[in-house]
């Protein structure tokens, strides 16, 4: 016998290896595997989703409002936000955004993450280029934030009440010049003091008008 001729033993090992490999082949691509591939990276990310979550904190409402000051002022990068919110960070932020970074989607199992920012309300909204961001997502110094509707109202609000403040004090001041004039006249001392009452109750009513009327 030729040395070249096949030896059936091997062959027969040959054959056996093909078959064990397509056999582990098909058991990774069976429907059962791939569910469990998936389950597997589900439970990972989950993992990490949550390990992000960890950081969120709740913003006070003078943290809020300082920075729906900040961005109604036209500066709106995330850099110029931690300047004024030091503590603030991505997974805080993303809870108060209309449009935040999505969740990844797993083929029916969405459902338990799919809430994952509902409870906050949502004063602004993302207004950087990135598309199909991901959480967790970390925000970079450059990405930019704009006010939503609910923001425009807080911020129509905070305005009001500060132009209420300075017509407050405006009246004060001249509240205060009318009874610094009644001193220098004891002639027409209770006429002036009565004009310095009457200066303050008409800039309260004046400052309360606006503020209903608007």
């Amino acid at each position: 016998m030729s040395k070249y001729s096949k030896n059936p033993t091997s062959i027969s090992a040959i054959e056996s290896i093909k078959e064990s490999r397509n056999f582990i082949n098909d058991c990774i691509s069976s429907p059962s595997s791939k569910r469990e591939a998936e389950y597997k990276n589900r439970t990972e990310y989950l993992k990490e989703l949550r390990k992000w979550q960890e950081n969120e904190i709740t913003l006070t409402t003078k943290e809020i409002e300082l920075l729906v000051l900040t961005i109604g002022e036209g500066t709106s990068t995330y850099q110029k936000l931690l300047s004024v919110v030091p503590r603030l960070n991505s997974a805080t932020l993303c809870t108060y955004l209309i449009n935040p970074p999505a969740p990844k989607e797993f083929a029916g199992m969405i459902s338990s993450i799919g809430n994952l920012y509902d409870y906050n309300p949502k004063f602004f909204k993302l207004t950087s280029t990135s598309i199909d961001l991901i959480a967790p997502y970390e925000f970079k110094q450059s990405d930019a934030f704009a006010l939503s509707i609910a923001g425009e109202n807080t911020l129509y609000r905070l305005k009001k009440e500060q132009y209420m403040l300075e017509l407050a004090e405006k009246s004060l001041s001249i509240a205060e010049e009318s009874l610094e004039q009644s001193k220098k006249s004891t002639k027409y001392s209770k006429y002036a003091t009565y004009t310095a009452m009457a200066s303050i109750v008409t800039g309260i009513l004046i400052a309360a008008m606006q503020f209903y009327l608007n």
